[in-house]
């Protein structure tokens, strides 16, 4: 989703965790850019410190590009040694912008620049794609069990895949449909429904 206004006031989150305020200056479809104030806030110490460095990394790559942020071979030497790194950040869908009416606004990894600047491309899903994806960041065990397949209205199958680097991701497919669909889960901790329904089920619907 893209805003109309050229100029407005969001939260930067990363899942739930308030990361500074970003004021859009400028949109130039697909890409959105601005400035960007961090958050004095110290909860959630481990991924704060993570996307610091995250932060570190994405200005000391902009100080290596050419004045009109064209790369240079010191910046591809950089961006190649040191981005794999940050590659759960990188994939990660728990990016969002919040605004003024407390609207989640998905968005691809955001770019930062020096001097405070910011850059980002909207994350845009199907409509039905972002309701089982904010279902399962945010739902309940019991939200999370009624979901149902968008082409069928019956039953999917949820898998939280977790890999021997730290990583996860979520991975949703229909049980009698071709629909599917895989969520980068990021650092984030694991939703609470986890624990009653486990990390490989099957939601509980009527057939449809």
């Amino acid at each position: 989703m893209e805003p109309q206004s050229a100029s407005r006031r969001y939260v930067l989150l990363y899942g739930e965790v308030e990361l500074g305020e970003v004021i859009q200056r400028d949109a130039d479809f697909p890409n959105c850019s601005g400035t960007w104030t961090p958050s004095p806030n110290s909860d959630n110490p481990e991924i704060r410190s993570f996307i610091r460095a995250y932060v570190q990394y994405s200005e000391h790559a902009d100080s290596l590009m050419t004045p009109d942020r064209h790369s240079t071979p010191a910046s591809e030497a950089y961006t190649l040694e040191k981005e794999p790194e940050f590659e759960d950040l990188i994939e990660s869908t728990d990016w969002a912008l919040r605004d003024g009416d407390g609207v989640r606004h998905p968005l691809l990894v955001p770019i930062f620049f020096v001097g405070g600047e910011i850059g980002w491309r909207w994350h845009c899903m199907t409509r039905e794609e972002q309701h089982i994806h904010d279902i399962l960041r945010h739902g309940t065990a019991a939200e999370v069990r009624a979901l149902r397949c968008p082409k069928s209205g019956g039953p999917l199958r949820i898998e939280l895949c977790e890999t021997s680097e730290g990583k996860s991701h979520f991975r949703i497919r229909g049980v009698k449909t071709d629909f599917f669909f895989i969520r980068a889960f990021g650092r984030s901790p694991k939703p609470a429904w986890v624990e009653t329904l486990g990390p490989d089920f099957i939601t509980q619907v009527s057939d449809a």
